[in-house]
């Protein structure tokens, strides 16, 4: 089989499998007019999906980058479809600049997909950008949500290239006779990512990696992290919260093999700051006892394990959101953060929505995470209804005419940036991470008072 007829059938039943959208839906395909993106704009028009193009321009090559947006709006003159563009300026000495690129790029989507009522955001990730996350993933240490890659599809965006191989899709771009665009960052060392790619991925496939079990491998990757979610939602029945705080009953903990009940633990107490230490006395002692960190304590007896925050919290801890459904307790409050369809009304006590993000590292890692961090002095955001105009935090506060020990106990929710999304608990969101019209899916944000939210 030529490796265009295998590459089209690798995409067609890519899709099919994870169902990613359908005949009627309209794409927006994010081009760069590099390779990838190039061979799968070509790939979904000899499908017959309608597909439209969107580039971003950093100017950061100069005349390379001003090619680069040519060659994108010339392939969709020729194919006769829509191209958008913007020019995004940054600052080349701008730390985490790939950080701030993938901000700016997908806030820029995402205002395109609701303006002309596109159904998904197409990216040209393939099976390699998806191995690369993985091992950048294992590097930094994670679970098996880290370790299942890419994710085929995150909301509105949509991977439909990520079963594909390098190999595949060069050698469809050459018997089609296509011309891409290179560019020359992809060929440095100084991002992880690219380190990985030229050094390590060579000796993996020299000791005997082979593509077509890298792809099965991921498949289950994915398959088991979900049937692992179902696991956690169902060992959740022997969880119960009282006024004392969240229980968890011995007896079918030790019912699991060590490792289990490790993580188990881990994941029922995810921001309470246990150490390993810790968390090895409260496998390991039979007696009564009692372990603190600096916001929770626990009180271990020969039948149960008490979770409970201490009552008086004096500094809130600074809190990273890196998996979702994600829930804590800090003080007398509990908070989750989770990802869920588009409610039919946005107003409950305690509760906000945003935008549902979708954020990768160099475009090409893990989703973007949250944190929760007290209020810091010069923190200011643009609200919701102030048309852009940025609003320091203090005033914000004030105006709700919180206490001074109230705003103490505060947290707001920001992104990767340290970008204030949201004041948690009082309906206070930042313009850009409003919930679009044409969300689907959204993140709920809540904070509730000694109340058992979302395991």
């Amino acid at each position: 089989m030529s490796a265009t007829a295998a590459l089209v059938r690798t995409v067609a039943d890519f899709i099919a499998q994870q169902r990613l959208f359908g005949p009627k839906d309209r794409l927006l395909l994010a081009a760069s007019g590099g390779k990838d993106s190039t061979t799968l704009f070509h790939v979904l028009v000899e499908l017959g999906y309608a597909v439209d193009l969107a580039h971003c321009n950093y100017g950061l090559r100069g005349a390379d980058s001003d090619a680069d947006e040519a060659f994108v709006r010339n392939m969709a003159k020729q194919l006769g479809v829509r191209c958008h563009v913007v020019r995004i300026g940054l600052d080349p000495a701008t730390d985490s600049i790939q950080l701030v690129a993938r901000e700016k790029r997908y806030i820029y989507f995402e205002k395109i997909l609701d303006e002309y009522s596109y159904d998904y955001l197409i990216t040209a990730h393939h099976l390699h950008d998806n191995l690369e996350s993985t091992l950048i993933n294992f590097l930094r240490g994670s679970g098996l949500t880290g370790l299942r890659g890419i994710p085929p599809q995150r909301g509105r965006i949509v991977r439909p290239l990520l079963s594909a191989s390098p190999s595949l899709i060069e050698g469809y771009a050459l018997e089609r006779g296509l011309s891409w665009r290179e560019d020359a960052s992809n060929e440095s060392d100084d991002y992880l990512r690219n380190r990985i790619r030229h050094r390590l991925l060579p000796v993996l496939q020299d000791l005997g990696l082979r593509d077509s079990t890298l792809a099965r491998t991921l498949d289950r990757l994915r398959a088991e992290n979900l049937i692992l979610d179902q696991g956690y939602a169902g060992w959740a029945a022997n969880v119960r919260y009282t006024e004392r705080g969240m229980v968890i009953d011995r007896a079918p903990l030790t019912d699991e093999p060590q490792p289990v009940q490790l993580r188990l633990l881990t994941h029922f107490t995810a921001g309470q700051h246990w150490t390993p230490e810790q968390y090895r006395q409260m496998l390991t002692v039979a007696a009564t006892r009692t372990l603190q960190t600096s916001t929770h304590r626990v009180d271990i007896t020969p039948l149960s394990f008490t979770f409970s925050a201490l009552p008086a919290v004096t500094s809130l801890p600074d809190i990273l959101i890196d998996a979702l459904p994600f829930r804590c307790a800090v003080g007398d409050w509990e908070y989750s953060v989770a990802v869920v369809p588009r409610p039919a009304s946005f107003l409950a006590p305690g509760v906000l929505y945003l935008r549902h993000p979708e954020g990768s590292s160099g475009g090409t890692g893990p989703p973007i995470s949250y944190h929760l961090r007290p209020r810091r002095k010069g923190d200011a955001m643009a609200i919701l209804g102030l048309n852009g105009r940025r609003k320091k935090v203090k005033k914000i506060l004030r105006e709700l005419g919180l206490s001074a020990a109230d705003r103490e106990q505060l947290y707001l929710l920001t992104d990767d940036a340290d970008d204030v999304l949201a004041v948690v608990g009082h309906g206070i969101i930042a313009e850009r991470a409003a919930v679009g019209p044409g969300d689907r899916l959204v993140v709920r944000v809540s904070r509730t008072r000694k109340s058992p939210g979302t395991p």
